[in-house]
Parts: structure tokens; C-alpha cells; sequence
């Protein structure tokens, strides 16, 4: 309704002043849930769609009949006779005809059903409901269901039940085609000449109609209190879905022409043997193509369900979330709930599945005993057991799930929440639980309300895919409402599938298997060695992920800088997502790998609280060494039928959801003690400059270098890091065993306690970097050669799903690197960060750009490249050129072009080395008349997509690119983007190199000053 505020869900448990702040929210989970839709729908478009199948399902029993009474006749009438067989019945019995007569009465009163309905829904839209009254409510209260009632003039006591009239003339012809069909079923029997089929057909016929007269009985108590017609409603329709089930199971077992379709042996389903595995799709296939009339009889019992749950699910819905919100007296809210047994329903299928797992809904069957009427409640309870509490090992109730469970729980589990299909990975939570519960409740010391201070414990969840008991652990913590847990995975949630950054509480993005321990190990020696505080950081690896080289990069790091404050906890669950891991449950082979790592190992059992307490109290002694609790844990533990069993990675419970959390409930002592984590012993660290941890970063002193000067961009990159160490004492550098090339040896000899050598092992060496960075208190360098980086690109793309800060120099780029060879030649590495998102890729050309792109990557967010070059380049700038972000510079422009314009015939674009060549052209074209203007972009993500445009525009569209890299990616890609329209001629490294003099190789691939 327009004039209606919009519908908000609230938790009953909460307070009034929580429930009126969920109201307030404009971001309400209601305002997007299936909830919303199914509660502001009319509740007569879904009995409108019952009254469809139900027409449909009698309109195909009447043609059926009188075909077969056509058939029947013909066999006994003289060819003479077949022009007028059509009004020959003699082959239908009374009670046959009786039937068919009845069935085609309730059909036209389907018919007549169906119009009203259709007529009722338009008028819904159009009558004016201030003028209508509820005779039930004493303050002649707005009703809050459909209102043609008014308009037909239909007496007061059917007020709140539109459609009653209707289903009284469909009880009644009801009654008359559930005489016929008792008789034909009679007649039938005694004639012994119907199949064990037909006689099964006539007999859930029959049950069908039996179930449908009580499930329309509500016109008897409109206004209901417990009564006897009450509880035969209930006791007969619970009655009558068994008999059905039974049959159905009969029929599928007899030796008739159904029970042929399944080869399946008696014993097959006795209940204390298994239930035969037959494929869901061969018993669907051969129940289309041999049951065929049968059918119609399934699916009436189907339509008449789904016709009686569905028109009331979308009424209570709506007016018990109105009436609840609307300030209304219990004693109504009381009569309205009572009215409808879907309240029952709902809490039947929703309570099992949310007790323990939504703790703030913990009391949902108190709460609705409350409101409800009890007699009335324990009811229905009794009489909806047996189609819910179903077992997959008994035959009765597997044949009730067939027909049952796709119209109630289905229904209400896709239209509430999906609460009973967990996807998210809850046997790698379970190997885990026990771990958790003693690091966040005992080992660690943090503060809740706030999970970024610095001296908090850190925790880092390699195996990212367990993100749920992450969640939950935090939740039990108190940080956010356990309620909030329910949203899992939804695009309106920061609770992702694999944890990120965006959670106050995660510091890195983990789900790329193998890279945690590295995170942890950068976090660890930022506390240790630069720090000097006490917090330790804690990290679970999956045995699975310890297959990752990049573990191992890490284990030797942590060990040679004897990180005592980092403890790694393998979870050996022995199971992978496919296939046993290698060493399965081989623990001591683990422990013994990690000693010769020089790690304290210890190997305990991962779902003994005991032995984890102790485990962790050993490792807090240990010295000068790392420490790894070798934890032999089982993927699944607790639940029955899934513990330690292959092919469960990743999928939901199903119906093993209950039998699980009993058996969890069952061990149990007793309700979960007051936990409360240990705050941090230390206070937050001073900030380490006088500014605080947000202030900019300057270079020292300006570059000072000569304009033409021969210097290298690598070179030029080592001065600008030493002169922002001596700025800031934030600055932090890593190297990987190439400090003397890339010259970041200049700030390690300079700030050796802020310098880290990672060695050979680059995966490892961003991976710290990150870890460093996440802490947000350092800016980080790290520089190796540019190739060697792109054996870290999932290492770059987790760090940019970080949203981590961090600058990367790559040196020795290009084939102007000369006789190294093609395998220390980067010609990819633009591609690979350009394609980071929101990286910034700087390309300087000399000297002074290098160390003005180092100092402006200091203050630039997310991830930075300043691509550098081995050979000596000529100063090109001084000291005062101003530099920036996307930003780039004119090098070259014809004396012509200043005064008047529109002399020059071309712009080059180059970066790096290829400046230099550029220029070189520029001199020998001007030599021969022709005027071009030169193009440094600085950097190639952002780039200066103006200053293309005017050059492009001021030199007749032709533009001309030459770079040190692939075509794929690169300057000249990054140019074409920002020029649409105009072609781009592009020079660029066509194939793979090979060694040679630097000037050889360029002028080889076409990139020199005579290609241009």
C-alpha cells in the first residue's frame, strides 16, 4: 500500500529501542528480503494459482474419463454404429458416471472460483479502504486483507475470509465426488476387474478428496477457539497424507505396471537397511513416461496443499509484520495468528534449523507460544511432525518429502532465507572449531571494540575459505550481532565468502591458498625488529595449502629472523577439496618438516581444548624461533555422516543439518560460559614522526642533478629512497638478493633496522610487504628486478583485494637491458599492474621524474609501479619541474608550433628509455623540415589523457608510440584507450628477445630513433 510505511523486519528479542532503530534503518534487510515480496503481495494472487492447478488437474480427470468411455463403447457397437458413438455411455458403470458427474460439478465450481478470484484481485486495487470495518475488532479496526467483500455486499462473519462462499460450494460438490469415487472404488473391487494400478489411482483419488473438505473447513471456525472440528481438521489431514504416502509406497513396490518401472528388491527399504541409491532423475523419467493419467493424481494432492499454504503464507505474513509494527493490542495480534496455521508451520520448519546458529532468534518458540494460542499451537506441532520430522531412511517418509517438502519447506526456505542450505564451507569450519575457541578466548589479548589497535594479537586465516567460524568467533566476541551472520555471502554484507579487508577486524584478504603465513610474517617482524612491542600474530594454514611453495618461503623467512611472536597452527584435517592430502594425518612428518625449517613444532590433537591451552603456553615461552602447532583435526568432526569423509568440501549439510547440530547440542555440558578475551598489556605507540602516521611524505633535500647528466632511473630510484628515510622514520624497504642492481642498497646502508633482505623467494618478499603495510604505521618499497615480479602477480592481486598501500620498483625492464637475455627481461610487467585495480604505474624517463615518482608513491593510496631502467639516461628535468599523478609533460615542441600552431606533423609518445630515442628522431626529422612534438606520460596509470589530446589534435591526429615492452599492454595500449578515434601507430617489442648490445636490440625490434 502506498499510504503504508514500508515494511522493516524486527527481532522480538530485542529491546524497543533496538526494534525502533531497525525500523529507522533505511538500509532494512526487509526492504530486499523475499520476505518484503511475499508480504506486500496479495494473498489471492497464490490462491488465484492453486485454483489454476486444482482446474487444470480436474479439467485433465474429466477428458480422461470420457475418453475412456468413448474407448469402451466402441468395442462393443457394430461398425454401422461408429458414426454416433459419442452418446453411447453403456460401458461406464452408475457410480462411474455418478463420479464424473461430480467431478465435472466441481469443476465448473473451480470455474466459478477461479472468475471471483480473478474479479477480486483487480478490485483490490481500486476500493477505497477507509470505508471498511472489521466486525471482529470492538474499535471497528481497518482490516488488513483483501476488502471486495464490501463491495459484494457478503455477510459480516465472512469478513476476514473473502473467498469462504467459494470454498463452501467446493466442499460441498467435494462431499457428492467423494461419494462417487467411494463407489466406483467399491464397485471396483468387488468386480475384481481393476488393475492393482487403477485401484491404487482411485484410492489416492479418493484420499485427495478426503484431505480436501478439512483443509477447506475454515468456514466453520472463522473466528476459531480449540475445538473438536479443530483438531479432526488437523488429526484427519495429517491422517490422510500418511494413508496417501503408504499407498504411493505401495505402488512403487507391487509387481503392477508402476511397480515395474523400479527394479528394486523389499528389502531395499526396509527400515533398517539403507534406502537404494536409484538416480532421482531415472525415477523421474519413468514416472512421466509410465505413469502417465497416475500422475494427475500426484499433483492434485500437490495443488490442493499448496493451494490452502500458499493463499494464507502471503496473508499472515503481511498482517502479522503490520500489526506487529503498527503498536496494535496483543489480545488482536493474538486472534489474527490463531486464525491461520501457518504460524505453526513456519515456526516447524524455521526453529530446529536456527537454534544455535542465530542465537538473538534463540526463543523463536517461546516467543510464538506467546503470542499464539498454546492448544492450538501443540496441534499443530503434533499434526505437521510427520511431514517434516521425516528420515531418509524410512520409505514413508521419503515418499512424504517427495510430494510434501517441495511445497512447504522449499517454499518457505527460499522465500525467507535459505537458512537450511549452508554453503559456506562448514566442514573446513569444523576440523577448526576447538582451535578457534582457544585462541580468541583464551591465547589471544585484544580489544574488541577496537580490532585495529596496533597492539592488539593479530590473527591472519590462511585458509580463507573457513571465513564462517572467523565470523562467528568475532560475533561470540561481541564485536557485531550474531543475527548479522545470517546475511553470510549476501552482496549487501561485508561478510564475504573469504574474508577481506573490509571487515574492521581482517587485515589482509585471504582465499588464494599459500599466502597467509607470508602476511604473518611480515606483521611479525614489524613488531619484533622495528616495533619493539609484544603483540604476537597468530596464523591457521590448511594442510592442504601447505603444498604452496610460497608457505615454505615463508617458514625459512620467519625461522632466519627467529620470529618467536608468530605461531602458525596447521590444521591437519588429512582431507583436501578433491582427494586426501599427501601426508594425510602423517603429523610427525609435518612436525618434523618444520624443525628443519627452525621452527619450534608441537603436535597435538586440534579438537582437545586441553591440549590446544597447553600447546599455545608452550609456545609463548619459546624463544628466538617461530612455533607451529601441529593440530590433527578431522574436516567435518561432529558431523554424523560427513566427519572425515571425502567429497563434502564446500557443500551444504542438507539434510544432515539436524542430526549435526543435535550431536553438537548433545556435547554439550551445558550452556556456554561468560567468555571475555584479554585486552592488550600495552598502550598504542607513539607515532613515528612528528606529523603523525597521515602526514605526507618529501624527499629530504631536491634531486640535484645537471640537465644532461647521464644517470640511471635505477640509480636515481636508490638516492630518492635514502633521502625519504631520512624524512620519515615510516620508510621501510625489502629487497629480494638484488640490493646492489636495484640499488636499494643505498637505504640499507643508510637505515639498516629499516631495511629487510627477503632473498630469492619474491612470492614470499610481497607477501611481508603486505603484512607490513596492513598495519597501516609504514610506508613500504620493495625492489627487485621487474621480471621477477611477475612470478608475484596473485600475490600483487591479493595485496590490491587488501586495499594495501605498497610501491614496487621494478629495474632492468626491457630489452635496453642488453646482454642478460630475454629471461631477465621484463616486458610484461606494465600489463600485469596496469591491470591491478586502482594501481598507479609511474614510467619515468630520467633521473629527477625517478625520484619525484618514488616520493609521490609514498602519498598515493593502494598499490604503485615505478618501472626503472638499467642504462644511464640524460637529465631531461630540473630541480623545480612540478610533478603529479597522471600528469604528463611536453618534452619536445617546435618553434613554429609556439607562435602559431598547427605546424608540427606528428606526436611521439615514449617512456623510459624510448624518451631518449624519441628526442634523437625529433633532432633528425627537424633536420629535414619536419616538425613532431614529444610526449613524456610519467605515468602510464592514470594518464594524461588531456595533454594527449591536444597534442593529437595539434598535429593533425597522427600519433606515434614507442615503448620497451610487448604490444599487449602497455604505453601504447594505455594511449589508444584514451584517444578514441584517433589511430595510433604503435612501435613495441614484437617477439621474444635474445642477448645483445642494448642499442642493437632496440633497433632489432624497431623501438630506436631510425624505426621512428
Amino acid at each position: 500500500d502506498p499510504e503504508r510505511r514500508p515494511l522493516v523486519l524486527v527481532n522480538p528479542s530485542d529491546s524497543p529501542d533496538e526494534q525502533q532503530e531497525a525500523i529507522e534503518e533505511p538500509n532494512n534487510v526487509a526492504q530486499r528480503s523475499p520476505v518484503t515480496v511475499l508480504a506486500q503481495h496479495p494473498s489471492p494472487l497464490y490462491k488465484l494459482l492453486g485454483y489454476f492447478t486444482i482446474l487444470f488437474t480436474f479439467a485433465l480427470s474429466v477428458i480422461a474419463s470420457l475418453n475412456q468411455a468413448q474407448e469402451d463403447s466402441s468395442k462393443h457397437e457394430d461398425a454401422s454404429e461408429k458414426s454416433d458413438n459419442s452418446s453411447h455411455h453403456g460401458s461406464l458403470s452408475t457410480a462411474e458416471m455418478f463420479s464424473l458427474w461430480m467431478e465435472s460439478l466441481l469443476l465448473l465450481g473451480g470455474i466459478g472460483a477461479f472468475i471471483y478470484l480473478t474479479f477480486r484481485v483487480i478490485l483490490d486495487k481500486t476500493i477505497d479502504r477507509a470505508e471498511l470495518v472489521n466486525p471482529y475488532d470492538p474499535n471497528n479496526r481497518l482490516p488488513e486483507i483483501g476488502a471486495v467483500h464490501w463491495c459484494l455486499k457478503m455477510p459480516h462473519h465472512l469478513a476476514n475470509y473473502p473467498t469462504t462462499f467459494l470454498e463452501l460450494i467446493l466442499i460441498v460438490f467435494s462431499f457428492l465426488g467423494l461419494i462417487g469415487v467411494l463407489l466406483e472404488f467399491v464397485e471396483h473391487l468387488i468386480g475384481g476387474h481393476a488393475s492393482g494400478a487403477a485401484l491404487a489411482a482411485l484410492t489416492v483419488k479418493c484420499i485427495l478428496l478426503m484431505a480436501f473438505v478439512p483443509i477447506q473447513v475454515r468456514f466453520f471456525v472463522v473466528h476459531s477457539k480449540v475445538c473438536l472440528l479443530w483438531k479432526l481438521k488437523q488429526t484427519f489431514l495429517a491422517f490422510s497424507l500418511i494413508i496417501s504416502a503408504n499407498i504411493s509406497c505401495w505402488c512403487f513396490h507391487t509387481k503392477s505396471e508402476i511397480g515395474e518401472v523400479f527394479v528394486l528388491k523389499r528389502s531395499d527399504w526396509c527400515p533398517d537397511s539403507k534406502i537404494h541409491r536409484a538416480s532421482v532423475k531415472d525415477v523421474i523419467k519413468s514416472l512421466v513416461e509410465s505413469l502417465g493419467p497416475f500422475l494427475s493424481e500426484f499433483f492434485l494432492m500437490g495443488a490442493i496443499l499448496s493451494c490452502s499454504v500458499m493463499s494464507n503464507a502471503g496473508r499472515w505474513v503481511k498482517v502479522f509484520l503490520r500489526k506487529q509494527l503498527s503498536g496494535r493490542p496483543v489480545d488482536e495480534i493474538k486472534r489474527s495468528i490463531s486464525e491461520d496455521y501457518q504460524v505453526s508451520l513456519v515456526d516447524r520448519i524455521l526453529a530446529g534449523r536456527i537454534r544455535n546458529l542465530h542465537p538473538r532468534l534463540a526463543d523463536i518458540g517461546a516467543w510464538l507460544l506467546i503470542i499464539c494460542n498454546a492448544a492450538e499451537w501443540f496441534i499443530y506441532g503434533s499434526a505437521f511432525s510427520l511431514i517434516l520430522g521425516y528420515r531418509n531412511d524410512d520409505p514413508v517418509n521419503l515418499s512424504l518429502a517427495i510430494v510434501t517438502l517441495p511445497l512447504h519447506v522449499f517454499f518457505y526456505f527460499h522465500s525467507i532465507g535459505c537458512l537450511y542450505d549452508f554453503k559456506e564451507h562448514p566442514t573446513s569450519c569444523a576440523s577448526m572449531a576447538e582451535i578457534m575457541s582457544v585462541l580468541f578466548f583464551h591465547t589471544m589479548k585484544y580489544s574488541v571494540k577496537e580490532p585495529k589497535l596496533y597492539t592488539n594479537d593479530r590473527f591472519i586465516l590462511s585458509k580463507g575459505h573457513a571465513a564462517p567460524i572467523l565470523y562467528a568467533a568475532w560475533a561470540e566476541a561481541g564485536l557485531f550481532p550474531a543475527s548479522e551472520l545470517l546475511n553470510l555471502r549476501k552482496i549487501s554484507s561485508d561478510l564475504e565468502g573469504h574474508p577481506t579487508p573490509r571487515l574492521s577486524f581482517v587485515d589482509v584478504a585471504t582465499g588464494s591458498l599459500g599466502q597467509g603465513l607470508s602476511f604473518a610474517a611480515g606483521m611479525a617482524h614489524a613488531g619484533k625488529h622495528m616495533d619493539k612491542l609484544s603483540y604476537r600474530v597468530f596464523c591457521v594454514i590448511g594442510d592442504g595449502e601447505s603444498a604452496e611453495g610460497s608457505i615454505w618461503e615463508a617458514a625459512a623467512f620467519a625461522a632466519h629472523y627467529r620470529l618467536d611472536n608468530l605461531v602458525a597452527i596447521l590444521d591437519v584435517n588429512r582431507l583436501g577439496q578433491s582427494d586426501p592430502t599427501p601426508l594425510q594425518h602423517s603429523a610427525e612428518v609435518y612436525k618434523a618438516r618444520m624443525e628443519a625449517f627452525g621452527w619450534h613444532a608441537i603436535v597435538l590433537d586440534g579438537h582437545n581444548v586441553e591440549q590446544l591451552v597447553a600447546g599455545f603456553d608452550e609456545a609463548s615461552r619459546v624463544k628466538d624461533k617461530p612455533s607451529c602447532i601441529v593440530a590433527v583435526t578431522f574436516k567435518g568432526k561432529g558431523f554424523i555422516g560427513v566427519e572425515d569423509q571425502l567429497d563434502y568440501h564446500g557443500k551444504p549439510l542438507g539434510a544432515k543439518t539436524d542430526s549435526a547440530l543435535a550431536n553438537i547440542r548433545d556435547a554439550l555440558s551445558g550452556p556456554a560460559p561468560g567468555l571475555c578475551p584479554a585486552m592488550p598489556t600495552e598502550s598504542a605507540p607513539a607515532p613515528l614522526d612528528a606529523g603523525g602516521e597521515e602526514a605526507a611524505l618529501r624527499l629530504s633535500r631536491p634531486p640535484g642533478y645537471k640537465l644532461g647528466e647521464q644517470v640511471a632511473t635505477r640509480l636515481a630510484y636508490g638516492n630518492a629512497l635514502v633521502k625519504l628515510g631520512e624524512a620519515s622514520r615510516r620508510v621501510v624497504a625489502l629487497d629480494g638478493d638484488t640490493k646492489n642492481s636495484t640499488f636499494s642498497l643505498k637505504f640499507a646502508q643508510a637505515f639498516p633496522d629499516r631495511f629487510i633482505e627477503c632473498f630469492i623467494a619474491e612470492q614470499n618478499m610481497v607477501g611481508v610487504a603486505v603484512g607490513i603495510a596492513a598495519r597501516r604505521r609504514r610506508v613500504v618499497f620493495v625492489s627487485t628486478f621487474a621480471a621477477f615480479l611477475t612470478r608475484t602477480f596473485d600475490q600483487l592481486r591479493m595485496a590490491a583485494i587488501s586495499q594495501t598501500d605498497a610501491n614496487f620498483a621494478g629495474s632492468h625492464a626491457g630489452v635496453s637491458i642488453g646482454e642478460d637475455g630475454p629471461s631477465q627481461m621484463a616486458l610484461e610487467d606494465l600489463a600485469m599492474f596496469r591491470s591491478l585495480p586502482g594501481s598507479t604505474v609511474f614510467y619515468p624517463s630520467d633521473a629527477v621524474s625517478a625520484e619525484r615518482a618514488v616520493e609521490l608513491a609514498a602519498n598515493t593510496s593502494g598499490i604503485c609501479f615505478i618501472r626503472t631502467g638499467r642504462p644511464n639516461q640524460p637529465v631531461l628535468y630540473g630541480d623545480d619541474t612540478a610533478f603529479a599523478v597522471g600528469k604528463g609533460h611536453l618534452v619536445r615542441q617546435s618553434e613554429a608550433d609556439k607562435v602559431c600552431g598547427a605546424a608540427e606533423l606528428l606526436t611521439i609518445v615514449g617512456a623510459g628509455v624510448t624518451i631518449t630515442e624519441a628526442l634523437a628522431a625529433a633532432d633528425q626529422l627537424a633536420k629535414r623540415g619536419i616538425a613532431v612534438r614529444v610526449v613524456d606520460p610519467f605515468t602510464v596509470k592514470p594518464i594524461d589523457a588531456e595533454l594527449l589530446r591536444q597534442s593529437a589534435a595539434a598535429t593533425g591526429n597522427r600519433v606515434l608510440t614507442v615503448e620497451d615492452h610487448y604490444p599487449e599492454g602497455g604505453l601504447g595500449e594505455a594511449v589508444a584507450a584514451s584517444l578514441p578515434g584517433v589511430p595510433v601507430r604503435r612501435l613495441a617489442v614484437g617477439a621474444v628477445p635474445r642477448s645483445g648490445k642494448s642499442q642493437e636490440l632496440l633497433a632489432m625490434f624497431g623501438i630506436d630513433s631510425e624505426a621512428i
